[in-house]
C-alpha cells in the first residue's frame, strides 16, 4: 500500500508457504542468508525470507538491479539493515510477528516498522518501558491488550527508525500516546497501518 510518505506491504506466511520460501533462500546474498540461518525455527526463517523478498520486489518495481543492491546491504551495531551509504536514498525496514511480515520503505527519511499479534501482555514491559501516563492509558482502556500493543508497536518502530536497540534508549521516559515525538531536535511521526485482524502495526518516520 502507498501513502504520501511511505509504502508498505504485508504478507502472510502459512505452513503451506514454508517449503517454497526456504527453497528461495539461495537467491539471496550471503550476508542475508547468514542472518536467516540465525533463526532456529522454520517459521521464523520463512517470515525472514519473505521480508527480504518483499524488499527485492520493491527494488525491481523501481527498475533497479535488486541483486546488486542486496549484495551491498549493511547492518549497523544494533542489526538494522541499510544500503551502503544509503544508495539512492532508499530507506526501508522489515518486521514480523508469527505468520505476518511487513515491509516499509521511503525515499526521503529514515523509517522503522513494527507488527505484533495482540496477545497476553508481558507486565514487566509495562513496568520497565512505559511512562506513568501510558500505564494509566492502558489500564483505562476497554481492551487493555490492544491499548498496550498500540503503544508498544510505536516504541518498537521508533527504536528501529533510530537504528537502536531497547537498551540504547530509556523508553520509560518517552511517551508515545500521541502520534508524534521530538528527540534531539528531530521530529518523528507515527502511523498506524492495516496489518489485518488480530495484529497491530505502526510505522515511524523521521520528518524532514
Amino acid at each position: 500500500m502507498k501513502t504520501p510518505l511511505f509504502n508498505y506491504q504485508v504478507a502472510l506466511v502459512d505452513t503451506f508457504n514454508i517449503p517454497s520460501l526456504l527453497a528461495t533462500v539461495q537467491s539471496l546474498p550471503h550476508i542475508i542468508k547468514t542472518r536467516i540461518q540465525y533463526q532456529q525455527q522454520l517459521q521464523n526463517k520463512a517470515v525472514s525470507i519473505q521480508g527480504w523478498l518483499l524488499l527485492k520486489l520493491h527494488l525491481e518495481a523501481l527498475n533497479l538491479d535488486a541483486d546488486d543492491y542486496l549484495n551491498k546491504i549493511q547492518f549497523n551495531a544494533f542489526g538494522k539493515p541499510m544500503f551502503e551509504q544509503n544508495k539512492s536514498n532508499i530507506y526501508f525496514n522489515i518486521a514480523h510477528a508469527f505468520q505476518k511480515v511487513v515491509f516499509a520503505s521511503t525515499n526521503t527519511q529514515p523509517i522503522g516498522v513494527d507488527i505484533e499479534l495482540v496477545s497476553n501482555i508481558d507486565e514487566t514491559l509495562i513496568k520497565t518501558y512505559f511512562t506513568n501516563n501510558e500505564i494509566d492509558y492502558v489500564d483505562a482502556a476497554e481492551h487493555r491488550a490492544s491499548a498496550f500493543f498500540m503503544l508498544w508497536t510505536k516504541k518498537e518502530a521508533l527504536i528501529k527508525c533510530l537504528g537502536l536497540g531497547l537498551s540504547a534508549l530509556d523508553l520509560g521516559d518517552l511517551e508515545v500516546i500521541n502520534n508524534q515525538i521530538t528527540l534531539q531536535h528531530r521530529h518523528y511521526h507515527f502511523y498506524n497501518i492495516d496489518v489485518g485482524n488480530e495484529y497491530i502495526g505502526h510505522v515511524c518516520v523521521q520528518m524532514v
